[in-house]
This record gives C-alpha cells, structure tokens and sequence, in this order.
C-alpha cells in the first residue's frame, strides 16, 4: 500500500518539492519491509531457504545503495558512476541465485531441456525487446564510456533475467505457481524501471526518471508481497503440452535470427546481439541434447521389450505384435515352448551352462522360423513363437520343425547337453479372441503335451468365438 500510493502520488504531481524526501523515505521503508518479508520466508519455507536469503541479501544491497545515494545526494552533486552503484549492481549475483533457485524450486519439469527451452524463448525475448531500445535515437549522451557502460549494465543484467523467466513461465504455461509469476512481474517492473533510467541518464531528460521511480518503488513493493506470499505454495508446476514446450522455443529461435539479421554490425545493438546468439547457443544445445535423448528413449524403449540374455522380444512385446495383429483381423497362430530338463542342467552344470542352452534355444528359433514370425522369450525356460497368417496345422508345421532344431546338443562347460521341449499350438482368426487368451489357450496346449509326453501338441483348447 506503501509503494502504491506513493507511485500514485508521484503520478499525479511528478513536480512536487517534497518528492525527493518523500521518495527516499519510501524507498527506505520498503526496502526495509522487504528484507524482513524475505528472512521471514526463509524460515517459513526451509526448502527454499537459501532462495529468500539471496533476495534478502539483494534487497539488503539495494537499501544500502539507497541510503549511499541519499548521502551523496545531500553532500551535493553526486557523480555517476557513484558508490551507490557499486552497492546495486553487487546486488545482481545474489538476485541471480534467488531467480534461478526460486523457479528450480517451483516448477516440476526442470530438466537439462526445460532451462534450454526457457532460456531460448526468453533471450529471444530479451534480444527483441533490447533491439527495439537500441534503435531509439539517443540524442546528447552526456556520459563518458564509463558512465554509460554503468547506465546500460542495469538493463542488461535485468533481460538477462528476466528472459529466464519468460520462458520458463511460458515453458509451464498458465498454471503457473503465483509466486513465480510475482517475481517475474518483479523483474519486468525493474527491467522497464531501469531502461527508462537509462534514457534519463543518457539523454538528460526527466519524464523517463519519473517513470524509473514508479518502477523501482512498484517493484519492491511487489517483492515484499512476493515474500509473503512465499508460505502459500501452490501445487508444482506440471510439464506443458507438447505443442507449447515445442512452440516455444522455436518461437524464441526465429526472434533471434530476426534480430541478429536486422541489427548484425550497424553498432547500435550490441546488447540485442549478444541476447540473441546465447539464444541461438540454447537452441543448439536443445538440439543436441534433444537428439541425446531420443537416443536414451529408443534405447530404454528396446530395453523395455526384450530380453536382456537372448535379445528376442519379451513378453511384453510379444503380446504386443498378437494383439496387433488380432485387431486387425488376420489369422495368427502361437507357439509356446517349454524346456524339458532344463533345471537339471541349470542346477547340475551352473548358471553359464544355463546361459548357453538358453542362447542356443533362441538362436534355434530365429533360425527356423520364416520371415514374419516373432520368437521370444517369455520367462524363464519358456519361449514362444508368432506365427502370422497361419492357422492351426500350419501353426504346428511349424511347431515340427522347431522341435527338431531346439533338442540338438548344446555344446558347454566341455561337455554337451541336449534339452527336450514341449510345444503347445493355438490359433484364431483375430474377431473375439485376445492376444493374452490364444496364449493361455497355447499354454494349456503346452502342459497337455507335458502330460502325454510328446514334444508337439496334437490338440489346441476350445477358444472363443472365431478361434481357430
């Protein structure tokens, strides 16, 4: 309320003799309010401790900087740069910290990828908005090299900022935790407070500091209220759809490329220019590290279906293709294989005597089956076999000579094993039957083999509607 009446105040009598006092009394004050709102937050929200100490220690920075200023301005004309500079621009690293720990801390989805997506859109942002400031005439700049390295240093270090948080903000989308998007109306407060202050500093003129004035005490204002607020923690930001994650970014590319093929080597922007190669530096890095993780995908996507030791599909796979297939109407046949007296050697000869008939068995199978058909290894000694556009008898033709192949000598431990198999066929026509019921309905086949002992099943259980 402090801030918001004063800034109304200075609106309405920007002339006024009593707004120096006046104005540093509340910048004071609310400086004061905010370093307190700040540590008070830090103990309230023990997470986000060393987040409110930076703030605090940013707007403790910037009180003492004020008070240096008040000071000089009442030994006279102060010089610029001056001591209360060094004191606001120290205040930038610990502001930084706060920033970044204050969003890694708020929103959910804040991979490698999220910070690159971010700070792509916002340095595009940022490089827009910087251009736009550099094309504005700046007519007598009364300041040396210094001093308006100093005057543009604040705005500079504010875009850096606040780009961050617009594209993280843009990159979590409307549902935003209202404590981010507080800090983000903060920096955006302080980043035009600080471009208008520069104007005023370069070209002499004061409609600007005024404006500058309004900024600095709004956004310190909203700073107190943002520490307030800090204890209100809403649920975490989610992960935005994917057409916006993507959108945005790109978004923030084309701006920098429009920026740099509008400003490149005429001098003016070189802030813009900077602004916009980190934000096609992002871009890059996005790409390569969005190219590393469709690697990582299609890699854990083979991990999740198949077998670590034989490399055939697993069970889940396998269910998969069936059920494709099914759904599409077209005859399947399934084969499920048992090892017979596989335990024997498992048990007897060890684990990598074990190994080696398993990898005999699942070479046996990719090595007989025709093209088309899927072997795999659902478990343990237990395979199976799809066999598309087949039905029963052909299904068991095939079961025949798989038989053959799999009970061959297996060659370990310098001696060699032979295994017997049991094989249970099922077929169906795909209309009312499932990939998991044709391999339970294989599997009954399987144990009636076991039964008989014979290694193929002459007989295939009763399935439903439209089974073979």
């Amino acid at each position: 309320m402090i801030g918001l009446g004063y800034a109304t105040a200075v609106v309405a009598v920007p002339d006024a003799s009593w707004r120096p006092a006046a104005g540093a009394a509340v910048t004071l004050v609310l400086h004061v309010l905010a370093v307190v709102s700040c540590l008070v937050a830090a103990r309230r929200e023990p997470d986000e401790r060393v987040v409110w100490w930076a703030v605090a220690t940013t707007f403790a920075m910037n009180l003492v900087g004020s008070a240096v200023a008040v000071v000089e301005s009442e030994l006279g004309d102060p010089p610029f740069p001056s001591a209360a500079d060094v004191w606001w621009l120290a205040a930038y690293p610990s502001l930084a910290v706060g920033i970044l720990g204050l969003y890694r801390s708020r929103v959910a989805a804040r991979g490698l990828s999220t910070w690159l997506d971010a700070a792509t859109a916002g340095l595009g942002a940022a490089a827009v908005a910087a251009a736009a400031y550099a094309v504005v005439p700046q007519h007598g700049n009364r300041l040396g090299d210094l001093g308006t390295a100093v005057a543009l240093s604040y705005p500079s270090a504010d875009l850096v900022l606040l780009s961050l948080a617009i594209g993280l903000v843009s990159v979590a989308g409307r549902r935003a935790d209202h404590v981010v998007l507080l800090m983000s109306v903060v920096l955006f407060t302080k980043t035009v407070g600080d471009l208008a202050l520069a104007t005023t500093q370069t070209t002499g003129g004061t409609g600007s500091g005024v404006l500058a004035e309004i900024c600095f005490v709004v956004a310190t204002a909203l700073g107190t209220v943002t520490a307030d607020r800090a204890g209100r923690r809403d649920r975490r930001v989610p992960a935005a759809p994917v057409l916006r994650a993507a959108l945005t970014p790109v978004l923030g590319t084309v701006a920098g490329l429009c920026v740099l093929s509008a400003t490149w080597g005429d001098g003016r922007a070189t802030v813009a220019e900077a602004l916009a190669l980190g934000c096609l530096a992002a871009a890059v890095a996005r790409s390569a590290l969005g190219v590393r993780d469709a690697e990582r995908f299609r890699e854990i996507h083979r991990l999740a279906s198949t077998d670590e030791l034989t490399g055939l599909p697993n069970r889940r796979a396998f269910l998969a293709v069936a059920e494709t297939l099914l759904d599409d109407g077209r005859p399947v046949g399934i084969l499920l294989l048992d090892l017979d007296g596989f335990k024997a050697i498992n048990d007897g000869l060890g684990h990598a005597a074990g190994d080696d008939v398993l990898l005999h068995v699942a070479g046996a199978l990719s090595d007989t089956v025709r093209t088309g058909c899927t072997p795999a290894r659902l478990g343990g000694d237990e395979f199976a076999v799809l066999v598309p556009d087949a039905d029963l008898a052909a299904t068991r033709a095939v079961a025949a000579a798989l038989e053959a192949s799999v009970t061959r000598p297996v060659p370990t431990s310098g001696t060699s094993v032979r295994v017997g198999v049991s094989i249970g066929a099922a077929a169906a026509h795909g209309a009312g039957t499932g990939a998991v019921d044709l391999l339970r309905a294989a599997d009954l086949a399987m144990y009636d083999v076991k039964r008989s002992h014979h290694g193929t099943g002459a007989e295939a259980p009763v399935l439903p509607s439209g089974a073979g």
